[in-house]
């Protein structure tokens, strides 16, 4: 399925189109993997690093429908779920 814009991608993940996930995967998902490797620097923490992938996704997949694409938009959001499950 193509998304014309990230309003219609939110729009078909609130409506828990798995189409939807996974297009949000293959944009944004080697952001957040960066993100989460800069966040885990040490050794010990790496391990955790696809845990925390995982997480990310899941977290935006089960509380979509608390998004709101008009105050902010997808990748600052994004950004935020991540920093919020690394923490």
């Amino acid at each position: 399925m193509i998304f014309n814009s990230e309003e219609d991608l939110i729009i078909a993940m609130k409506k828990h189109d798995q189409d939807a996930l996974k297009e949000v995967i293959d944009q944004y998902g080697k952001l957040i993997l960066y993100i989460i490797h800069k966040s885990l620097s040490t050794p010990i923490e790496k391990q955790y690093v696809d845990d925390c992938y995982n997480d990310v996704f899941t977290v935006i997949w089960f509380n979509i429908d608390q998004f709101d694409n008009v105050k902010s938009g997808i990748i600052a959001a994004f950004y935020i779920i991540t920093f919020k499950n690394i923490s």
